[in-house]
């Protein structure tokens, strides 16, 4: 999106992110049917969620922004996400 600039897909991800947060990703579905064997112990699913929370909150001022013709918003927003989602990431931090 940052590169792209396109509000469209910025409301895709934000769709993504709204079904993360709702505890339906459809990442999860795909990620079910990838043979692994169990692990030894379960991550809490409430930091990825209130990730989720937090992407999604970015996307809709950033698609907001987009929508509006205030496109500093919007990539302001979509930079703030992405930012967010490097620290939680690369450090744990969220």
């Amino acid at each position: 999106m940052l590169l792209t600039g396109s509000g469209w897909l910025l409301l895709a991800q934000a769709v993504v992110f709204a079904l993360g947060a709702s505890g339906r990703s459809p990442y999860a579905a795909i990620w079910k049917r990838i043979p692994k064997s169990p692990p030894q112990e379960l991550e809490d699913k409430r930091p990825p969620q209130f990730a989720q929370v937090v992407g999604l909150a970015f996307a809709v001022v950033g698609t907001l922004g987009y929508a509006t013709g205030a496109t500093a918003l919007g990539t302001i927003a979509t930079a703030a996400a992405l930012a967010a989602a490097f620290l939680n990431a690369a450090f744990n931090f969220c």
